[in-house]
């Protein structure tokens, strides 16, 4: 559990609050909330989801995934109470501890290699070019919208895909998403873009690192991307084309995946 404090340690700070919400949390009686998270204003977000937002990022929030706990106002009484969202987690998680159990003999202990080969690039008024990520295996690209990419940056990215690249569109605005709405979006995504929903363009670099280092091929890669692995994608806002374009990753799948990618120490 990570947290921090726009001011200093004083009257005034938010840090008494935020390190006794996050010491409380990070302690929580059920240990069933595995992952990363951020403690921050009286609230727990997924580390997946969590950013920094506001003037100068003056604060965290988690867009499209509301907080999992949310703790009472008293400064050094941090009450907990698990949100509906948190609830759904816990029972996500336990059942994926089950389901891995049966893995249990297969499945690796160390992460795979860990590809470094991937960048976020932003789209701005100039463009892109093939050359801003020819040295790279996997691309990020941070746009305010779909709306914004130009003919010639589809060319770009169709030179990316034909060049084994993976592709991804993300948005750099918090609260929106890189979904198929636009028309631009559907031209991306058959220059061989994919769309990242509402993974926040950080996640899916991170994803995309994990991914590629695995091993597996452009088309597994995009398909597990569509995978929620830590909680950091919707699946319910994964557009159906996009589902039947790259058909939805089952969690036995994605337990066999794990336990191909790495061996046990």
């Amino acid at each position: 559990v990570l947290t921090g404090a726009e001011k200093s340690f004083g009257r005034d700070s938010d840090l008494p609050a935020n390190l006794e919400g996050a010491v409380a949390a990070a302690t929580w009686k059920d240990p069933g909330l595995v992952g990363p998270y951020v403690f921050f204003g009286n609230k727990l977000l997924t580390g997946t989801r969590a950013v920094k937002i506001g003037r100068q990022g003056a604060y965290f929030d988690s867009p499209h995934y509301s907080p999992v706990m949310l703790s009472e106002k008293s400064l050094f009484n941090r009450g907990l109470r698990v949100t509906k969202n948190g609830e759904a987690l816990l029972k996500e998680y336990r059942k994926r501890s089950q389901r891995l159990a049966e893995f249990e003999d297969e499945l690796f202990y160390y992460p795979p290699e860990i590809n470094d080969r991937v960048r976020t690039i932003e789209l701005d008024e100039t463009g892109i070019r093939f050359e801003d990520g020819k040295d790279l295996d996997g691309i990020v690209l941070k746009v305010w919208g779909e709306g914004e990419i130009r003919r010639e940056d589809m060319q770009t990215i169709r030179d990316w895909n034909d060049a084994s690249k993976v592709v991804v569109v993300a948005s750099k605005v918090p609260y929106l998403k890189a979904d198929l709405r636009y028309s631009t979006a559907r031209r991306a995504l058959e220059a061989g873009a994919i769309p990242a929903v509402d993974m926040n363009p950080d996640t899916v670099a991170i994803k995309l690192r994990w991914l590629i280092g695995s091993g597996a091929d452009k088309n597994t890669i995009k398909r597990f991307l569509l995978y929620n692995v830590a909680n950091e994608l919707t699946p319910e806002d994964v557009p159906a084309e996009l589902r039947t374009r790259y058909p939805v990753v089952t969690d036995d799948e994605f337990n066999q995946f794990l336990a191909r990618i790495g061996p046990k120490p």
